[in-house]
């Protein structure tokens, strides 16, 4: 990914996350992919101006887990 590319996707740090999204996250994580390949599945999942880093993406599960005591893996 060139610079122009990543900079289209936003962190996602001020968008709030709709049910489904946090559900694709939830699904994704629990598949045991990376969190660059959650980003790119998840990515592929939403609206461009849905879209969400690995990172934002990793916070948000956290976030979850804390939230909803989530026995996911981390």
């Amino acid at each position: 990914m060139n610079w122009d590319e990543s900079s289209s996707v936003a962190s996602g740090h001020n968008k709030t996350y709709y049910p489904s999204e946090e559900q694709l996250l939830i699904e994704l994580k629990s598949s045991g992919l990376s969190w660059k390949e959650i980003e790119i599945e998840y990515n592929k999942n939403v609206q461009e101006d849905r879209q969400r880093t690995a990172s934002a993406l990793e916070n948000k599960w956290r976030q979850l887990c804390r939230d909803f005591q989530l026995q996911l893996p981390r």
